[in-house]
């Protein structure tokens, strides 16, 4: 993995590590289907989960005109995981803000994906991945990437890594990845 590359990428080189073609992942932000893209090719099935139409149009959209048939899209919001039967997930990505070239007064909130983060780790097999990226260069991004940074550092060091990967020296406040790695399901 390049360390200098931006967090996307550096969310991407792990994902390609951590996936086994055997393993079910989750795209919590279906977004435009870049991310469920990347991960069909990695792992048996994808589940993504988007609430605005838009996203699933354009997600369908992709997928089709790439023949890829190993996803199931869900119009619903990502705290809703639980209304899933998920197992043995192996890696789960958040991609949070807002969608590109799209409305931008409709974006992630804290509170869902704080929710969201908890139910993730609950069905994430032991040595699973969770892959968090945060914009904090924009008001409600950076509130939000506060409350997540908070929430996950106090996750049990007994059952879970938490790694920060970030550029300290850039204006602006560019986005960065939390990722996660199940140590345990004793939790």
């Amino acid at each position: 993995m390049n360390v200098f590359s931006n967090a996307l990428s550096q969310a991407q080189a792990i994902m390609q590590e951590a996936c086994k073609l055997g393993d079910v992942a989750i795209d919590m932000t279906m977004g435009n289907g870049k991310d469920t893209v990347f991960l069909a090719g990695l792992v048996k099935h994808v589940f993504a989960f988007d609430i605005q139409q838009e996203a699933h149009n354009n997600t369908k959209e992709l997928l089709e005109t790439l023949h890829i048939d190993n996803v199931t899209c869900i119009k619903d919001g990502h705290e809703n995981l639980d209304l899933y039967d998920f197992s043995e997930v192996g890696v789960i990505i958040f991609n949070l803000g807002y969608l590109p070239r799209s409305d931008k007064s409709i974006y992630t909130k804290q509170e869902t994906t704080i929710q969201a983060i908890q139910k993730g780790l609950k069905v994430l097999r032991e040595k699973g991945i969770m892959l968090i990226v945060l914009y904090p260069g924009f008001k409600s991004g950076y509130v939000e990437s506060l409350y997540v940074e908070n929430y996950v550092s106090t996750l049990s060091q007994k059952c879970f890594d938490v790694v920060k990967y970030s550029a300290v020296n850039q204006e602006n406040f560019p986005p960065y990845l939390l990722a996660i790695q199940k140590k345990s399901d004793k939790q």
